[in-house]
């Protein structure tokens, strides 16, 4: 029973693993160096995240995927998967296995764009992937909202994962 049981431990790990290395590299943007030029004029963003999930910020920059910097979100680019980079945010980005977040974006208490995932650049700056569906002006003061319930299952799972992990490894051994 323990071999069957640590075989398929050792498969599920490897789907695991599979999963991560396919939802990392589902976009190449984060090898693209105009992209990786960009993200090094900016200061870091600081993250909030273990106090709050929501934070009042300032836009550092919006990029394409391709790493172009855009001057204004327009009827033009709404609805495109865009890249945001705040000086603060709630936001955790995806790294080491575990999902990043999720949320909104409001200015003035209006939604102007959906946060579909944060991630975390190989320098370890955090990012969002939005898409905005309002017209926005880049020097007014946004809030970022992330999914609390979502960012609580995360949590859970995340904690789950490493208890079952432990409790496998004192049991099969490594």
């Amino acid at each position: 029973i323990a071999g069957a049981l640590n075989a398929a431990g050792d498969q599920a790990m490897e789907k695991q693993k599979e999963i991560t290395r396919a939802s990392s590299g589902k976009s190449d943007f984060k090898q693209n160096m105009t992209l990786a030029n960009e993200f090094i004029k900016l200061e870091e963003t600081l993250f909030t995240g273990y106090d709050s999930m929501e934070e009042e910020t300032e836009i550092l920059g919006i990029y394409t995927l391709n790493g172009e910097k855009i001057s204004n979100i327009n009827i033009v680019n709404m609805g495109q998967e865009l890249i945001l980079i705040t000086r603060k945010t709630p936001f955790y980005g995806e790294s080491g296995g575990q999902i990043g977040d999720v949320g909104e974006v409001f200015i003035d208490d209006k939604l102007v764009g959906k946060v579909i995932d944060a991630k975390k650049s190989t320098d370890g700056r955090i990012y969002h992937i939005v898409k905005f569906i309002s017209e926005l002006d880049l020097n007014k003061i946004i809030v970022l909202k992330l999914s609390k319930a979502r960012r609580e299952a995360i949590m859970r799972n995340h904690s789950a994962t490493h208890l079952l992990h432990r409790a496998l490894n004192d049991v099969l051994g490594k």
